[in-house]
């Protein structure tokens, strides 16, 4: 679920509220009003956003080293729960590596199995 990425978002930054639900959404729900206030409101911060994530992910980190593993495994079942990503995490995938989640959601698909190690 994007809630962890959203609240680490909140704890950084004043995030308002019409920005935590278009986040917690992703880009093919949103309405024809909503997709224009992405475009003009959220879309400019989407930056600042990623900078403040990366800037409280690397501060959850130090004090907890399976951070990254709880944020990708979070964010790989939002998107096997939903079918795609959120605009939330697209930002996390953003700071925490794609290749992290990608690894979990494969291996969480039916019929998916691991490598074996030669």
């Amino acid at each position: 679920m994007p809630d962890i990425i959203i609240q680490a978002l909140a704890r950084r930054t004043k995030l308002p509220p019409e920005h935590r639900e278009l986040l917690g959404r992703g880009t093919v729900d949103l309405t024809r009003k909503e997709r224009k206030l992405y475009r003009q409101s959220l879309a400019p911060c989407l930056n600042a956003y990623r900078e403040a994530l990366a800037s409280s992910y690397s501060d959850l980190c130090r004090a907890d080293p399976s951070t990254p593993d709880t944020w990708a495994t979070a964010i790989a079942f939002n998107i096997l729960s939903r079918g795609y990503a959120t605009v939330a995490d697209t930002l996390g995938m953003m700071v925490i590596g794609r290749r992290k989640v990608s690894d979990i959601v494969k291996s969480f698909r039916p019929g998916a199995t691991r490598r074996s190690a030669r």
